[in-house]
């Protein structure tokens, strides 16, 4: 019997675990598509459709026998039925080790697609009966046959040429002295009156359990082993078999009856129709006289000699009982029927009285004790087993290539890990087919558990096979040896200042202290390489401390990728690498996968699908086998391969190209579908969750998603202003570029958590920005508010005056999403927006946490230069120039010379720790006295205050401060350092 098959009554076409597998992953592939917007992952969604629509087709055209099946495994169904016809049990595979009556009603096919995705299993009708019934030793058989001979005479064995054993009470005269002198014993001639003998073998099955009914039958079996045996010449005597409810005559009906019949309910009685007396569970069971009576009367009702052999296991003996007082009492024969001990196992002999017939033929098991070491034989046989390996190889070498494609776009340059990975992955593939070609043509011996019982245990080991450890240690010593020089290469400077002691007073001069600074030496190498790359943002540079960390790393990726392939099915496993090295590429770098890079994984990926599963391609058979075709008859059924059929020449060579008509499919389908996918994946809006909206992803760079969001479009309404005149808005600015890529302030990105920061658990106040890298005035605003051009709460502007810069716009957001806010260029406050608004010195207005929601309204105020389009746009900075001159306090000219002794007296400032630059801005801490004098760092006289205050100011930890209105600087400080002379100075807030 299959273990672990159950009888199916309908056909199924399933995906197996791989294509469920499968089907998640292109599943991912799509959410994380759409999310990302990128054509890689769109790609892979469309190739892995093409891929499980041609595997479903490649199925569908097997069960209608238009393609051959790749070793398919045909399994009998099986019922076993009881003396009444009903079913008590249905089986798969074998016929089991116990008595039955079994009837083969169809056989079930099982194989797979030509890819593995898919799994079919359909049923075909069948037709066979066996019966299996207790093995009989030939000595039993013998003595059973002796006291049949004795007591019934005319035993078939004995009756040749007419004679036939001496029965007390023949005429001495019928005595045949010649076969007597020739036998040993007294032989009678036969005369016309003799007649046919009979033999009633009678059971009971009622009030008996399963045990007592097997022991019945089995002390039955002797007598009719006898008969089979030597009843083959001659038809003389008559056997019956009865149980008091039914009867069967003839040596095929005993053997059936007993090889079928099970323990009847007590609540049955006798009927004419068994049928009838199984439907009919109301009645009250037959007692056990009346069925000894209807024995009886079968005996009476016989011609000539009549010999009851009868057998009852039951616990009172009833039947036994009636049967003695019956008239025919002298003619009964009761046997003992020992129920057989717990340690005591039956064996069982198979009778096939109907040979099965299917539309399949079924090769009978193989030998347990066989030892099977078959390779293919012939050239073209050897190329064709090999195929798979060799397509593996290559889709790895697809995968590692297109995946090192996306790897290079993420850090650069090449350096030797680059090189050193490309070689440890086409080694890796290498070794892959070498072992699959190792297995094919000389395969692993296997030996059954039967075989191993009976050989010693060494021999047993030997046979075991070690060639894929043995390669596998092999890899990983030259992957070990390989890294090894790449690192002593790498640090040869170091190393050799230790070893040679050069350049070090202080250099160990033992071997273990010299071995000792080495591993030092490695190690800080590879954490200033780790620490090199992390702090970096796509793409990264690799540096020579890098390029030794990555060699490491690439060395222990490839260990674990040589681990996980040491399982065949794990290679389409593998596509993973190429598809998230590109899609990463794209999404961080913003380098979008080339078609050729996307085309080969695609084709490769049917290629290892080949390579996982093999067997499925391998094979020719298909239902082509005439419906009278015979399976092999006895106990030898196992699950084997159906037949070949000539019919199937050529479904079988398109089995065998299967994966590469896949591989041609999905590149053809994928490679023009990948620009509508990837418009797809633009028009579909998806996140995960809330998200931050536009420019404000923490993983995202803020060129590709604007790259992304002017490419895609939109034709809602994102927002509404009303301004005295038509302004530009902004978010916020990318002011900091790395040689590639325009990103944000590294400060800002920390405090804000946008792209740049990293990954960050939890917030650190070490990362937040001082008050100082939040004060926003730009030059414009500065001259602007000492001109007097405060509050911008103007009815009218004039255009000849600085009332010309001046904006305020009420904003009101409707479909935006990003943490920035939209604000004019310019702008220098926020009124409205909410406290958890926070503004950078660059004007740019950001939330640490929440984003814009759909009706937000805010006031925004600032100063705005309109865009110069042409020659006299520029017209406009003359006003600035002008308001610049009335903001000089001496109108005398000032030379060129005395401008550039000032500049340098300012920036010596903070070498004299008198003050700070910062950017463009000298600053300088001051306090202020409750005299109003104004003292520097140092106790630096400064001046004093003049003028009325100019309000307060709140600090971030809650603290009010009156700012004043202005400051008289001394002729000192006004003589060295020019203050008012050529610029402007502000003062503001506390601590600076």
């Amino acid at each position: 019997m299959a273990m672990g098959t159950r009888f199916h009554r309908h056909g199924l076409i399933r995906p197996t675990l791989a294509g469920l597998m499968l089907t998640a992953a292109g599943a991912v592939c799509c959410f994380a598509g759409l999310l990302l917007d990128d054509r890689t992952l769109m790609d892979a969604v469309v190739a892995i459709a093409v891929v499980m629509v041609c595997s479903l087709g490649f199925i569908i055209a097997q069960w209608f026998g238009w393609l051959a099946l790749g070793s398919p495994e045909a399994v009998r169904q099986i019922e076993q039925r009881d003396q009444n016809g009903k079913v008590t049990a249905r089986l798969t595979g074998k016929v089991p080790e116990r008595r039955g009556l079994y009837l083969t009603v169809g056989v079930e096919v099982r194989w797979r697609s030509p890819l593995g995705l898919f799994a079919a299993r359909k049923i075909l009708p069948a037709q066979g009966e066996t019966l299996r019934l207790p093995d009989v030793q030939e000595r039993t058989a013998h003595g059973a046959s002796g006291v049949d001979r004795h007591r019934a005479g005319a035993s078939q064995s004995e009756l040749s040429g007419g004679v036939r054993a001496y029965v007390p009470g023949d005429p001495l005269k019928l005595i045949s002295w010649r076969h007597t002198a020739h036998r040993g014993e007294l032989m009678t001639r036969e005369s016309s009156r003799d007649t046919r003998a009979t033999a009633v073998f009678v059971i009971n099955t009622i009030d008996v359990t399963p045990e007592q009914l097997d022991a019945e039958v089995n002390a039955l079996m002797p007598w009719v082993h006898a008969v089979r045996q030597h009843g083959t010449r001659t038809t003389s005597e008559r056997l019956i078999i009865s149980d008091g409810v039914h009867s069967h005559e003839g040596i095929e009906a005993v053997e059936r009856f007993l090889a079928a019949v099970q323990v009847m309910p007590s609540a049955v009685k006798p009927h004419d129709h068994a049928a009838d007396a199984a439907d009919d569970p109301s009645a009250d069971a037959p007692s056990a006289a009346a069925r000894a009576a209807t024995i009886g009367r079968l005996a009476m009702n016989s011609h000539g000699l009549v010999r009851i052999i009868a057998c009852d296991a039951s616990d009172d003996q009833a039947l036994a009982s009636a049967l003695r007082r019956l008239p025919t009492a002298d003619d009964t024969t009761m046997l003992d029927a020992p129920v057989l001990r717990q340690d005591e196992t039956a064996t069982y002999r198979t009778i096939d009285l109907t040979p099965v017939r299917s539309a399949f033929d079924l090769h009978a098991g193989r030998t347990a004790s066989r030892v099977e070491t078959r390779a293919p034989r012939g050239i073209r046989h050897r190329l064709a087993a090999i195929m798979p390996g060799i397509a593996g190889a290559v889709a790895l070498m697809f995968f590692f290539g297109a995946a090192l494609k996306g790897v290079s776009g993420l850090m650069s340059p090449p350096r030797m890990w680059m090189w050193f990975a490309a070689a440890l992955f086409a080694l890796i593939a290498v070794d892959t087919a070498v072992g699959y070609a190792l297995g094919v043509l000389w395969p692993k011996p296997r030996v059954s558990s039967s075989s191993s019982q009976t050989q010693p245990r060494s021999s047993v080991v030997r046979l075991r096979d070690t060639r894929p450890v043995a390669r596998l240690a092999g890899f990983a010593a030259i992957t070990l040896i390989a890294a090894a020089l790449l690192t002593v290469i790498q640090l040869r400077t170091q190393l050799g200042a230790i070893w040679q002691s050069t350049q070090y007073g202080d250099a160990p001069s033992t071997v273990p202290g010299k071995l000792s600074a080495s591993f030092n030496a490695f190690t800080v190498a590879f954490e200033t390489g780790f620490d090199e790359l992390n702090l970096q943002l796509p793409p990264l540079n690799v540096s020579e401390r890098s390029d030794l960390f990555l060699t490491v790393l690439i060395a222990a990726i490839a260990m674990v990728i040589r681990v996980i392939l040491v399982w065949r099915a794990s290679i389409p496993v593998m596509a993973v690498l190429p598809v998230v090295a590109l899609a990463a590429d794209y999404a961080l770098a913003g380098h979008a996968a080339p078609l050729w890079a996307i085309g080969l994984v695609v084709g490769a990926f049917p290629c290892a699908l080949w390579a996982a599963f093999p067997q499925q391609v391998h094979g020719g058979a298909g239902f082509a086998v005439p419906s009278g075709a015979r399976m092999q008859a006895g106990g030898a059924h196992q699950p084997g391969r159906v037949a070949a059929s000539r019919r199937f020449a050529m479904p079988a060579v398109a089995l065998d190209a299967s994966p590469l008509l896949a591989a041609a499919l999905a590149v053809a389908v994928t490679l023009p579908l990948t620009g509508p996918a990837y418009e797809l994946a633009y028009r579909v809006p998806l996140s995960i969750g809330e998200g931050g909206g536009m420019f404000t992803s923490n993983t995202v760079s803020p060129m590709i998603d604007l790259k992304r969001n002017i490419t895609a479009g939109s034709s809602a309404t994102v927002l509404t202003y009303q301004a005295y005149k038509r302004l530009y808005l902004r978010l916020t600015s990318l002011d900091d570029f790395n040689g590639d890529t325009w990103g944000y302030d590294q400060d800002f990105a920390l405090d804000a958590g946008l792209y740049g920061s990293g990954i960050q658990l939890g917030r650190d106040s070490d990362n937040e920005l001082t008050r100082r890298q939040r004060f926003s005035f730009s030059p414009l605003a500065a001259y602007m508010d000492v001109y007097g051009y405060r509050g911008y709460n103007v009815a009218t502007t004039s255009s000849d005056t600085m009332e010309r810069f001046m904006v305020n716009a009420n904003i009101r957001i409707g479909a935006f999403k990003s943490r920035f806010l939209p604000v004019p260029s310019g702008v220098t406050d926020v009124e409205g927006a909410g406290g958890d608004w926070l503004q950078y010195q660059d004007g740019t207005i950001y939330n640490r946490e929440n984003g814009t929601s759909t009706d937000t309204r805010y006031m925004a105020y600032g100063t705005v230069i309109d865009p110069i389009t042409n020659a006299q746009g520029f017209s406009q900075l003359s006003t600035i120039v002008d308001a610049r001159n009335d903001i000089m306090s001496d109108d005398s000219q000032v030379s060129d010379a005395q401008r550039e002794a000032w500049s340098r007296a300012r920036r010596n400032l903070p070498n004299t720790g008198l003050g700070e630059i910062d950017g463009d801005f000298l600053l300088v801490r001051v306090r202020i006295g409750a005299d109003g004098a104004v003292t520097g760092p140092s106790g630096w006289d400064l001046g004093s205050v003049s003028g009325k205050d100019s309000g307060e100011v709140t600090t971030a930890q809650g603290q009010r401060y009156t700012v004043p209105g202005s400051i008289a600087f001394n002729k000192t400080v006004i003589s060295q350092l020019g203050l008012g002379k050529d610029d402007y100075y502000l003062g503001d807030g506390s601590g600076g």
